[in-house]
């Protein structure tokens, strides 16, 4: 048996040729192991904010956005809050006529109805009693009840005018406060005199209590404090000023022809105004 002297035939191992790629000729490469710590360092520039009770950290610069953010929110719970206790109140104070009118619309009807029983003498009923006990005998049990639900609806309706009172006596109380306070806060030497007069120049313009007491707000305070002192302004300036009286000229005084003073030096003595004495003996002096 033969020999396969035949040398092996290894498989060519393939090349891949890489292709080397240029850096961009404005791309500078760190020189030394310091400029690379410096490199690939990052710069801290952030700072901690805190929003809904958590501490965290951004970017600077939006801190005070978020600051800005929070205070908007919060002003805007607070109206919102202040809206719906201006929208409670006034849904109580508006639910309270509305269940007084009910009952006034009840007791009227039973008003009227008594009124026609109250119009049967005790002959009538007797009279109906012949012709119809049973008919007659309703009617009166019908007008026993009548009269004790006037009762009832006259009582409950007393009631519904003392809360709507209460109501309305605590929104009023409410409203003044809220006038102080803005008044106190916005409007230049403001003193607790100054709604007193206020208060006069409403009513001398024509607004009387009842008025003011339904719309006493901010608001309104805000343009009566105006229109008062719109008006002074308006005084003032239709006010004519007072002109300055023309001197009179002066009266040359030659020696030997003095003219004699209108009253004697004793007369001006005797006055407490020093001032016209000393004028009066310089003038008879001839030193004038």
């Amino acid at each position: 048996m033969e020999e396969n002297l035949s040398p092996a035939i290894e498989p060519e191992t393939p090349v891949i040729e890489t292709e080397e790629k240029e850096l961009p000729v404005d791309v500078a490469l760190p020189e030394s192991d310091e400029e690379v710590e410096q490199v690939e360092q990052p710069v801290d520039d952030d700072e901690e904010v805190e929003w809904e009770g958590k501490k965290f950290k951004a970017p600077k610069g939006l801190k005070d956005g978020i600051l800005r953010q929070a205070d908007y929110t919060k002003k805007t719970q607070e109206l919102s809050a202040k809206a719906k206790d201006l929208d409670a109140r006034e849904s109580q104070i508006t639910a309270a006529p509305e269940e007084e009118l009910k009952v006034r619309a009840q007791l009227f009807n039973v008003d009227s109805q008594l009124e026609q029983y109250g119009k049967l003498t005790q002959a009538d009923w007797d009279a109906y009693y012949a012709q119809d006990y049973v008919e007659t005998d309703k009617a009166w049990r019908h007008y026993q009840l009548l009269k004790e639900q006037k009762g009832t609806l006259s009582s409950e309706l007393q009631s519904k005018q003392t809360q709507r009172s209460q109501l309305a006596e605590r929104d009023l109380a409410n409203r003044v406060e809220e006038t102080i306070k803005f008044a106190a806060s916005n409007i230049k030497g403001y003193t607790p005199e100054l709604t007193n007069k206020i208060i006069e120049f409403a009513t001398n313009e024509g607004l009387d209590d009842k008025t003011l007491k339904a719309n006493w707000s901010p608001t309104l305070y805000k343009l009566l404090h105006r229109a008062m002192v719109g008006e002074q302004v308006l005084k003032q300036q239709a006010t004519p000023k007072p002109k300055a009286p023309t001197p009179a000229p002066l009266e040359t005084v030659r020696p030997g022809n003095n003219p004699a003073p209108s009253r004697s030096l004793k007369e001006l003595a005797d006055k407490d105004d020093l001032t016209e004495f000393v004028a009066a003996f310089r003038k008879s002096n001839g030193k004038g």
